[in-house]
């Protein structure tokens, strides 16, 4: 009897450790996040907690689960591999706004821009180079990574930096 008791518990324990499972969201170097907070002061950087219980399922339940919904490495921008999107909050409550960053090392250092803000919460995630298509049918194919930028089961849109020219693409509303 004893024994029974021991494994159940045990059972229970594996089951909740892998329920709340975190995607990691410690893939920024010391470096990138003190230029964060010196360039965007007031700003931190979205986390899991930050999302509601819905959306923090509705992530987990997704292909990507096991990646940070704040921040995208790929190549963006075509000078190097080394582009960071960042998913960016201010403020809190009905107050919150959002700030999607493109952080790039350059020779002279990291350089940035924002590539999409608004009011809410948004999830980023790397787009490979391909094909796209927004809601109205106007099609693209990009030569380069893009961000994929989005209000979960609401609002996509992707954001790319073709010849340093930002394009953002509503793919649904």
């Amino acid at each position: 009897m004893i024994r029974r008791t021991n494994s159940i518990v045990l059972f229970v324990v594996l089951i909740s450790s892998s329920a709340i499972a975190q995607p990691k969201c410690d893939e920024l170097t010391e470096s990138q996040i003190g230029y964060v907070h010196s360039h965007y002061p007031g700003y931190r950087i979205l986390s899991m907690s930050d999302l509601s219980q819905d959306d923090q399922t509705i992530w987990n339940k997704s292909k990507r689960a096991s990646e940070c919904p704040a921040i995208a490495k790929g190549r963006f921008t075509g000078q190097n591999h080394g582009d960071v999107a960042i998913a960016l909050l201010k403020g809190n409550g009905i107050h919150l706004s959002e700030k999607i960053i493109l952080l790039t090392d350059g020779k002279s250092g990291y350089s940035s821009r924002s590539v999409w803000a608004d009011k809410g919460i948004y999830v980023i995630y790397r787009l490979p180079p391909g094909k796209y298509e927004d809601m109205n049918g106007k099609k693209r194919t990009y030569r380069l990574d893009s961000v994929g930028i989005e209000v979960l089961e609401s609002t996509s849109l992707i954001a790319n930096l073709e010849h340093n020219k930002l394009e953002v693409l509503r793919t649904t509303d």
